[in-house]
């Protein structure tokens, strides 16, 4: 999903890491703008992206989204 996110119009970088230990992925995306981040949110959203992630998860994804002035 990350090579999709980075080439989603708006999105300046894309990351994922994980931490084996913590059983855990974290997955940071830098955006041009929030509505960038809305409308790419959305598309995954409709296309079942999110639900499909979920699924395989042991607990519900948490999402939080940081502005640098």
């Amino acid at each position: 999903m990350i090579c999709e996110t980075r080439s989603f119009p708006g999105c300046i970088e894309a990351h994922a890491g994980i931490n084996r230990a913590r059983h855990e992925i974290a997955v940071f995306h830098f955006w041009e703008s929030n509505d960038h981040l809305d409308r790419y949110l959305t598309w995954r959203a409709e296309r079942g992206d999110l639900d499909a992630r979920s699924a395989t998860m042991r607990r519900e994804q948490d999402f939080r989204t940081y502005s640098v002035p």
